[in-house]
């Protein structure tokens, strides 16, 4: 009986010793009670003095990475597309090919339709040509578009338009002679073609592009004949395609900036944080964006967010492109955590704003208006929420 009482009190008092020694403060608690008080302090630009700006400008962006293409016409916007094909031909037809037995009785493109900006009851109608010299479809931007070559005349009939995709033929002998140079490059040159909307198209269709996932990709199909030989259907490849968008900035309210995929639109933000104190701890930075819900206008499908780049150049309007992050869509606003950004801002004085960005800017043309710095109503500016620790003197 007297062990077992000794083992009890044995174990109370390591247990009474324990507790008393993680009562003592931590070297961090000894720091902190030294350094008198310790304050959690909110800067808010809404309800805090603080001056702001903000503008839009207009980049040219390459799309030849976009998983569509895209052709016809809205407002301002003109959208056209080029595509390349190629064909895998077996050796016994390429000799038929390069020596001249070979026609093509009939030829035409199926492009199949992903996307439509902005009202799908419009029209949309265009014109296909022969280009005459090559193009990079990872290069290839709007600024190339006045350096290609490509005929006048238009090499595309019986147009099939429905809900789903764009069917249509294209001459025979433009189809023959991109065969020749797949048997022989020296017979012919293969250059793709041209896709052009016409005047009065009232809409843009997105139709799927050639990406290393897509099997609706655009089609080429075409009968063959050898006179007295074989009559055969054999499709070509598409091996390059690529979006050329031409438009001016929106226009909007004055109180309004803008952020639009494709032009490409974006848009700067500058918050003046020398109020907030030198020193601090950075916990949490918040960016929240009012749209503009009324002069937002958006396609049948695209990724509602926007994309937050910290600024390195304010003048040349360079970003650091290495990192972003993502303002989500919830209550009519975009927002985002931007912790990083501010303790860069502050800490280490590199404060020239940040660039606002469609959260995926070659694809559509999807036009976010969003409340700007000036002119717009105080409660609906970009409001900046910054959560920071301060040693109190």
């Amino acid at each position: 009986m007297l062990s077992r009482i000794s083992a009890i009190l044995t174990i109370f008092i390591i247990s009474i010793s324990f507790l008393g020694c993680e009562d003592e403060p931590s070297a961090i608690g000894i720091e902190l009670i030294a350094s008198e008080l310790i304050s959690v302090r909110t800067f808010d630009s809404q309800t805090d003095t603080l001056d702001q700006n903000s503008s839009h400008h207009k980049k040219v962006i390459q799309l030849g990475a976009s998983s569509k293409i895209l052709i016809g016409k809205h407002e301002d916007i003109e959208a056209s597309s080029l595509l390349k094909f190629i064909f895998g031909l077996a050796d016994t037809l390429k000799d038929d090919i390069k020596a001249g037995d070979v026609n093509v009785n009939e030829a035409w493109i199926e492009l199949t339709n992903r996307y439509v900006f902005i009202d799908s009851n419009e029209v949309m109608d265009f014109t296909v040509h022969k280009v005459n010299n090559s193009w990079d479809p990872f290069k290839f931007t709007i600024d190339s578009l006045p350096k290609l070559s490509y005929e006048v005349i238009d090499i595309s009939s019986n147009k099939e338009i429905t809900d789903t995709n764009y069917v249509f033929n294209i001459d025979t002998d433009v189809v023959l002679a991109w065969m020749k140079n797949a048997a022989d490059t020296s017979l012919e040159k293969n250059y793709g073609i041209y896709l052009k909307p016409v005047d009065n198209s009232g809409k843009v269709v997105g139709f799927q592009a050639f990406t290393a996932i897509s099997s609706q990709a655009a089609k080429l199909t075409l009968v063959i004949e050898k006179t007295g030989s074989y009559v055969d259907t054999i499709n070509g490849f598409i091996f390059a395609d690529v979006s050329v968008v031409d438009g001016d900035l929106p226009v909007l309210p004055p109180e309004d900036i803008a952020v639009q995929s494709s032009i490409s639109a974006n848009s700067i933000i500058a918050f003046d944080l020398s109020d907030v104190p030198k020193g601090v701890v950075i916990n949490s930075a918040e960016l929240i964006i009012q749209r503009d819900s009324i002069n937002t206008v958006t396609g049948s499908s695209f990724t509602n967010n926007l994309k937050a780049f910290i600024v390195e150049d304010s003048t040349a309007k360079e970003v650091d492109e290495g990192g972003a992050f993502t303002l989500s869509f919830k209550d009519n606003s975009y927002l985002g955590d931007i912790t990083s950004y501010v303790r860069i801002w502050i800490n280490e004085n590199r404060n020239q704003g940040l660039m606002l960005r469609s959260g995926n800017d070659i694809e559509g043309l999807e036009l976010f208006a969003l409340k700007g710095s000036s002119a717009a109503d105080y409660s609906e500016r970009p409001r900046l929420k910054i959560v920071y620790t301060v040693k109190e003197n």
